[in-house]
């Protein structure tokens, strides 16, 4: 304890008749030191010695007193100490500053820290005090939460030692505590930081496997969907135990479609028409949905306080994530409960910034939240919510993907997505999607096409499982339809038959040449050129740029014959 103990133990004169008697009760041990620390000079008994002295000479105990009172008062830090019912028998100007707004360190004497803190903290306190006093440990170097009745919170490093008499007798204890309030508050942010890269990291990552995946598994599913389609039409006027088992096959590659439809939402690379489209609208379609199919006792609220609900989105994905939200709420209040739908426009004074699960830039935007009253969401799951397959629901009854395509479609309209929930609490998502400027019409359906004149079609498709099926497809449709496996081989028939070529179905993914590059050749050849683009996955950007330059529409894998015939058609218009 060093100059501190030495100081409160002189070896006479500074307390050591009070400690020798220190077998009285703890009141006597408060009263004998508390007076003692603030007894002056004067108040010493004159002896021998003192009587000889020069008035202004100042004595041992004198300078000790001195010392003590300059260490504690200009040290910056709190200093106390503490009578063994942890009692404040001394505290310096700090204490009294930060902990009672005073300069006056005697209204400390007698209070504890149940007098300053909640009771949470205090308690916590007292007991480690204890606790020093039953062992003669020290604790050295502790971070401290403190707990302040209003709620404020705020940090401390604090050392804490046992209080001793000149004979070893432990009568209380001593500390130093350090705010590191501001510490803590940057050290926060930075892990906050850390951890909204490192998601940011891992989201990225799966969406780059989750995209990888669903493109290759989107050509298969594209042969087997299409092969299968065109056994149903063999076997169209049959009854039979065949055409049944190729229904079942055409179901199932439908589901399979969907999910990785799922998959590329979350990877940011599904297909999507961004328009504006009314948030209300879309809103109201799901609690049509979900007043149809949804426990009773599950009451939808509706506050749409939004005056001006238009945002650029897709109206399909927006409408499939808020569904998703909804099944999750219901899943979580299987005994009933409120599932909310409340909007407001947010502008840029509202300071939406960076959160764990991204950025948006400044702007007006939609604030769009779905809350639940349900059983909540803990730490754990809290942590991995936007995770591809991962779910905590039973086999059979989820996939995982639902939170995930969330995620992907809020960040394919440039938003925000960020939520709160705790177990018994319930959850609440909150979207944040930027307003559109100005509202536009919607455009009539398209007709879904159909065959006039015998149209002559190129396919450019390197895969010669889907090459085959598409080329069948299109024949079954009416149309004549010719094949290249590459852009190179595409170039030299194109050159030479341009003429008589009504549409390009193009892959943009091909060996030799790319399919970007494909069709700028295709375009220089013949600057009237009809390309229809098909690919695995969209991505948003080259898709729209392309479509820009002329290209007549797209069409994502896989497809049904339906969706060809109408993505064809209305290239052909």
């Amino acid at each position: 304890m060093g100059l501190l103990s030495n100081l409160l133990n002189p070896s006479k004169g500074f307390g050591g008749e009070q400690t020798a008697a220190s077998g009285g009760g703890a009141d006597d041990e408060v009263v004998d030191i508390a007076d003692l620390m603030n007894k002056g000079p004067k108040s010493l008994p004159e002896t021998a010695e003192t009587s000889e002295r020069e008035p202004h000479q100042e004595t041992p105990e004198d300078l000790r007193r001195i010392f003590l009172s300059a260490l504690m008062d200009k040290l910056g830090d709190i200093v106390y100490f503490k009578d063994r019912q942890s009692r404040f028998i001394m505290v310096n100007s700090a204490l009294a500053n930060r902990h009672l707004s005073t300069t006056d360190t005697s209204r400390a004497l007698g209070r504890t820290d149940f007098d300053i803190f909640a009771y949470e903290h205090a308690n916590k306190t007292f007991s480690q005090e204890q606790k020093i006093i039953a062992s003669g440990e020290a604790l050295i170097g502790i971070e401290e939460k403190e707990v302040w009745p209003d709620g404020r919170e705020t940090w401390v490093m604090t050392s804490k030692f046992p209080l001793k008499d000149s004979h070893g007798e432990i009568i209380g204890t001593w500390g130093i505590s350090k705010d590191i309030t501001d510490h803590k508050r940057t050290e926060d942010e930075l892990k906050s930081a850390e951890d909204q890269l490192r998601h940011s990291q891992k989201m990225e990552a799966f969406g780059q496997l989750a995209g990888g995946i669903a493109h290759d598994f989107n050509n298969m599913i594209n042969v087997i969907l299409g092969a299968a389609q065109l056994m149903e039409l063999d076997l169209k006027d049959q009854d039979s135990d065949a055409r049944r088992r190729v229904d079942m096959v055409i179901d199932a590659s439908k589901r399979a479609a969907e999910l990785t439809q799922q998959l590329l939402t979350f990877a940011r690379k599904g297909k999507y028409t961004i328009a504006p489209i009314n948030v209300h609208e879309v809103i109201a379609s799901v609690v049509r949905l979900i007043n149809h199919t949804f426990d009773k006792r599950i009451r939808v609220v509706e506050r749409l306080n939004a005056r001006s609900p238009v945002i650029m989105a897709d109206y399909a994905q927006l409408q499939n994530a808020l569904l998703n939200l909804a099944i999750n709420a219901r899943d979580a209040m299987p005994d009933g409960g409120v599932l909310t739908f409340e909007t407001a426009a947010v502008g840029p004074a509202a300071g939406i910034g960076d959160t764990q699960y991204g950025e948006i830039a400044p702007g007006s935007f939609l604030r769009l939240r779905v809350g639940d009253t349900g059983c909540g969401m803990d730490k754990k799951t809290k942590a991995r919510v936007f995770e591809p397959f991962f779910t905590t629901k039973g086999p059979g009854k989820g996939t995982g993907l639902g939170l995930a395509s969330v995620y992907g479609t809020v960040k394919n309209f440039s938003g925000m997505i960020e939520f709160d929930s705790a177990p018994g609490a319930g959850t609440q998502f909150t979207l944040f999607l930027p307003l559109a400027v100005k509202i536009i019409d919607k455009k009539d359906d398209l007709p879904s096409g159909g065959v006039k004149k015998a149209f002559r079609l190129l396919v450019v498709e390197d895969d010669d499982d889907i090459s085959r099926v598409l080329v069948e497809m299109l024949e079954n449709l009416g149309y004549e339809a010719y094949s290249c496996k590459d852009g190179k081989a595409a170039i030299e028939y194109y050159t030479v038959n341009f003429a008589s070529i009504d549409l390009c179905i193009v892959d943009l993914v091909l060996p030799r040449m790319s399919g970007h590059e494909c069709i700028n050749r295709f375009k220089r050849i013949d600057p009237s050129s009809r390309i229809l683009v098909s690919s695995g996955y969209n991505l948003a950007t080259d898709t729209q740029q392309i479509i820009i330059k002329g290209i007549a529409g797209f069409i994502q894998k896989p497809y049904q014959s339906e969706e060809l015939a109408r993505a064809v058609g209305e290239a052909l218009v």
